[in-house]
């Protein structure tokens, strides 16, 4: 798998394919790029339009890092060899999420990136030549916008009472915080969804049933199972 160079190869070349576009269209009043998402596609658009010269801001709703960020502690990554602009070489072929997040840091500090973090877009509109981007700090108008947001963008949220506490998250960052105990997992896919199930951990393969793959959550003295579900009560 080459997930970190096939994002920083498809940046890069769409932002190449951006300035080929734009040269000639007469828009100068605004910027030539918005940039969406601050993942490896994002910094690596970002890094190519400095290079070109070209007008730009980069938006990210969250954090440095995009998906990367939200990845398990300590997640294995693989990819393969690529270059980064103005940066240079990324030689590995493996490397853990924190490592990968440390070499973005480096990245920022060396070539003077610039990433308005915490700063979702709320709305894109055609506006004539050109869009205008409206996000939750403000207004921009760029005659192209790059959408480099992953595959995880915003979670679909359960919209039922009681979502907004602490207990309630969506994403598994660390499951070692989550040792012992009952939890509720729910998932919804495209066009279909599953019903929660009532989840907890127990020492050893001993009953019920162990659940093995994307589910485990849990060290090598712990696995997870599932038993029968014990569905809340209404009225």
């Amino acid at each position: 798998m080459g997930l970190i160079r096939n994002a920083v190869k498809q940046g890069t070349e769409a932002v190449d394919a951006i300035a080929a576009a734009n040269k000639g269209d007469g828009a100068d009043d605004m910027l030539d790029l918005m940039i969406v998402g601050a993942g490896p596609a994002g910094i690596a658009a970002r890094l190519r339009a400095m290079e070109l010269g070209l007008r730009f801001e980069t938006v990210e709703q969250n954090s440095l890092g995009g998906t990367v960020a939200h990845f398990p502690r300590n997640k294995l990554i693989m990819t393969a060899p690529v270059k980064l602009p103005l940066y240079g070489e990324l030689r590995f072929r493996e490397i853990r999420k924190e490592a990968l997040l440390g070499i973005w840091q480096d990245v920022i500090e060396q070539t003077g990136l610039r990433i308005r973090c915490s700063e979702r877009v709320a709305e894109i509109t055609p506006a004539g030549v050109g869009f205008t981007i409206q996000t939750v700090h403000g207004a921009y108008r760029a005659r192209r916008v790059l959408l480099a947001i992953g595959r995880r963008g915003t979670p679909r949220k359960l919209g039922v009472p009681g979502e907004e506490r602490s207990n309630v998250v969506y994403r598994l960052i660390d499951p070692p915080n989550m040792p012992g105990g009952a939890c509720w997992w729910s998932a919804a896919a495209t066009a279909r969804s599953r019903r929660p199930s009532r989840w907890r951990t127990s020492p050893g393969p001993t009953s019920p049933r162990p659940i093995a793959g994307k589910h485990s959550i849990g060290r090598e003295d712990k696995i997870a199972t599932r038993s029968r579900p014990r569905w809340p009560t209404t009225g």
